[in-house]
Order: structure tokens, then sequence, then C-alpha cells
């Protein structure tokens, strides 16, 4: 996954909590927000207007890529980064019948570019 041709927003869910769709989509939506609004509030609270700012509406007509963690200690070790945003959530197990407090999805803003570690991290994973 190269991030040279146009800006990329990476999405990596957690697989071992074994989401449904539903849930899924709800954590990718949950971060999606979260990045945009960080992006559009440095906007008008600096000055002169960040380049993390530009590099995001340059990829308002460009894909998201959504994919699927193997384990918990590949997403926490994504969620380290300093230019990742990480989503934590209640989320309803059905094995103990209990919600828990997970880390569920890590998110990376569009034109972030990616250290060598996490993109070879990144591009061994399963594509949702």
């Amino acid at each position: 996954m190269k991030m040279t041709q146009f800006p990329v927003m990476i999405i990596v869910v957690n697989a071992d909590l074994k989401l449904t769709k539903g849930q899924i989509a709800s954590q990718t939506a949950h971060i999606v927000h979260h990045m945009v609004e960080k992006n559009v509030r440095s906007a008008y609270e600096t000055y002169p207007v960040p380049l993390s700012y530009k590099t995001y509406l340059k990829w308002c007509d460009n894909p998201i890529v959504i994919v699927k963690c193997a384990t918990t200690v590949q997403l926490n070790q994504l969620s380290t980064c300093p230019l990742c945003h990480s989503f934590y959530d209640d989320v309803f197990i059905k094995q103990t019948k209990q919600k828990s407090h997970h880390l569920t999805v890590v998110g990376f803003s569009p034109g972030v570019n990616l250290q060598t570690e996490i993109d070879d991290l990144i591009k061994n994973l399963k594509l949702l």
C-alpha cells in the first residue's frame, strides 16, 4: 500500500473481537468522525491552515482502505504510532455475555507518511 498516488485514509479493525458487520460499520464511523473532526478543528484554530487539512481536502474524493487486523497485539503496535488515532469502545462479547472496554479500531489520516515498520504491518492485513 503506497501513499504516493493519492491520499488514503487507512482504518484497521480488531478481528479478535469478532465484531458483526454492523458493529464494524459503527466503529469505522466513530474513527472517521474523530479524524475528520480533528482535521477540521485544526483548520479553524490555527493560522496558516495546516498541511494535514489541505491533504484532507484532496482526499475527499478518494478511497478509504479498511483492513481487518489479525490480533489485538498488532492493533496495539499500530496504536503506539504518534500519527494514529485509536478508538476504545465497550463491546458485547457473546462468550462471556458481558460488555468489555476494548481497542476496537485504529485509523491513519489521509496523507500520513507511514513509517516503514507500520507500512509493513498494514500491508500484510486482509482487506475488509
